[in-house]
């Protein structure tokens, strides 16, 4: 039997709830969350278990903010005190898990989830797309002067 997997993400990175769900229906089946790199997810072997996911974001981590952060140390440090352990991250997303059956939520206050994942996705897929935008706007300027110099 294998003891470890490679799936793709189909999640789209707001879809905390989604993801969440997902990962609690994966560790039933006996499947455990150990890296996300990417669009490709890695899962070990374990025993099934009743196990909660919780995702927060933290948007001024990313694959390239050198470690170890002091941001993120901190939240892994309150989230291990409520008895949540780290799991993975992936493009300033955090996930965490626990094994109680009630545990204390990560987040507690949904505008605050909220501002952080708009903040996240604008330093992911915003910025990023708005530069190719300009990229491009700035290559139609340059092929279409000359053809009009040549009319």
């Amino acid at each position: 039997m294998k003891k470890s997997r490679l799936r793709m993400n189909l999640y789209e990175l707001c879809d905390w709830k989604a993801i969440e769900h997902h990962l609690a229906r994966q560790a039933a089946k006996g499947w455990r969350l150990r890296r996300a790199e990417g669009s490709f997810w890695r899962y070990e072997r374990a025993d099934p278990a009743c196990v909660q996911y919780e995702v927060t974001y933290l948007p001024s981590v990313g694959e390239t903010t050198p470690r170890p952060d002091p941001n993120l140390q901190e939240l892994d440090t309150i989230c291990a005190a409520a008895g949540w352990r780290h799991v993975a991250e992936w493009n300033g997303m955090q996930i965490y898990e626990n094994e109680a059956a009630n545990p204390a939520p990560i987040e507690t206050d949904e505008r605050l989830r909220l501002q952080a994942i708009h903040a996240t996705m604008l330093r992911r897929y915003i910025a990023p797309l708005a530069l190719v935008c300009l990229l491009e706007l700035m290559l139609l300027g340059i092929m279409v002067i000359p053809l009009q110099i040549a009319q």
